[in-house]
């Protein structure tokens, strides 16, 4: 047993945190260390937090056949770079690889089909230690991409893999030749996989979460297990802008406007428009309980190491059931 001194830098203080023990190579030079049948805790220090890890039992896997990665629990890029790939605006685009890479263990991430359905990147990963299935937006859903998240869905479901959905979605792909190509119908069927989804989710919005790509990407009526925001993100029914004119398309079209009418439409409009951006903010969404809590960015991954002990902490089991999927 080991005891070291912690200084913590807001408090003229020293904390003792008792390590039951220290990482180890693998795990087998752990089952020479301790019984087959004792649990293992692990405390890691992040700056002035710390977080403590309940390793299973060596010797069994955890619940959904996975045993946890002993070895690390470690990050790969710095978690800091965050604030300098994702902007304020939410319409700045960024590749969600990024910040996959400063998030997961080691900056290690398995791929499913890069090469296809391009703005939905899916994949897997361990977050200290724990297994995942990584389902993030890279883009507007197209049906490929929808069709591509319902497969990787199916097939946590068959390993019994936890989903992490990383949300930065405007929605699905509009307009006549795509919805000739059936994008309703794909869109269906990512709604219903996620709907029939019986492994545990936990949903990190970190940009914008519009309509239908809130559903899609397991939003807060879909139940994931954990939901966070981070400052940025916004969640509406659609855009801040393309709200306000839809609106004011249908003022226009319920009566005839003269002069004096259209400046006080004016005036409404940005009005309108004020309040929508404001009932659009993460802190008017967590307010309104739609969320666990807005989250630093920058802790993102030791939030997700924590909801990961809870949810292997009780065992859970994928489905096969999904009904019938439109063809």
């Amino acid at each position: 047993m080991v005891t070291i001194p912690i200084k913590f830098k807001e408090k003229a203080v020293h904390c003792f945190v008792t390590f039951s023990i220290l990482l180890m190579i693998s795990d087998n030079s752990l089952s020479s260390f301790f019984p087959r049948k004792s649990s293992v805790i692990c405390r890691f220090c992040f700056g002035t937090h710390f977080i403590g890890l309940v390793l299973p039992p060596l010797g069994r896997t955890m619940s959904g056949g996975h045993r946890a990665s002993i070895a690390r629990g470690r990050g790969g890029l710095l978690s800091d770079e965050i604030l300098g790939i994702v902007s304020e605006d939410v319409m700045k685009p960024y590749d969600i690889r990024e910040i996959i890479a400063r998030i997961v263990d080691g900056s290690k991430f398995l791929e499913f089909k890069p090469g296809y359905g391009t703005t939905l990147v899916t994949g897997y990963s361990y977050i200290h230690g724990y297994q995942v299935g990584i389902i993030a937006n890279n883009g507007v859903l197209f049906s490929e991409a929808a069709n591509k998240g319902v497969h990787f869905i199916q097939l946590c479901n068959k390993n019994d893999t936890p989903l992490l959905f990383l949300q930065n979605i405007t929605g699905f792909m509009v307009g006549r030749k795509y919805e000739h190509g059936g994008i309703i119908k794909d869109g269906a069927k990512m709604i219903n996989a996620v709907s029939n989804s019986t492994v545990p989710a936990i949903t990190v919005i970190i940009g914008a979460s519009y309509g239908a790509g809130n559903y899609a990407m397991c939003g807060r009526a879909f139940q994931p297990r954990f939901l966070f925001s981070w400052p940025n993100s916004k969640i509406a029914v659609m855009g801040v802008e393309q709200l306000t004119g839809v609106m004011e398309i249908i003022q226009k079209q319920a009566k005839k406007t003269d002069l004096l009418k259209a400046a006080k439409g004016k005036i409404a409009k940005a009005k309108m428009t004020s309040d929508i951006e404001e009932q659009s903010s993460a802190f008017y969404a967590t307010g309104q309980l739609w969320d666990d809590g807005v989250i630093d960015p920058r802790q993102t991954r030791n939030y997700l190491g924590m909801c990961l002990e809870v949810i292997y902490n009780s065992p859970f089991e994928g489905t096969n059931e999904y009904g019938v999927f439109r063809m």
